[in-house]
């Protein structure tokens, strides 16, 4: 699953970086508590993350997606007296034994 943190430059240019930053962090720590254990989930890019489901089929795959996006949505970000709020994308792909 590839995760992509909707709007995030304006956010920045809106919040600042340092807001910015709380809120990759808080989207990771989020990511982490919603996933199955045997999940791993990382920071990819800038505001982007993936997950890597083993022995999950596309279908689970789905699923889990809408969890961490809800679970993203649902999110308050407290800082600095502000109280934040981000959604964001997901995208989920399979790889078959053979591929």
């Amino acid at each position: 699953m590839i995760c992509d943190v909707d709007h995030f430059k304006k956010f920045n240019d809106t919040h600042g970086h340092q807001a910015g930053d709380e809120v990759l962090r808080s989207v990771g720590k989020t990511m982490s508590q919603v996933v199955k254990a045997n999940d791993i989930p990382c920071r990819y890019g800038g505001e982007e993350f993936a997950l890597v489901m083993p022995n999950t089929k596309i279908s689970q795959a789905r699923l889990a997606a809408e969890r961490v996006r809800k679970a993203i949505e649902e999110l308050t970000i407290n800082f600095e007296g502000k109280s934040l709020n981000v959604t964001a994308s997901m995208g989920v792909a399979e790889i078959t034994t053979n591929e």
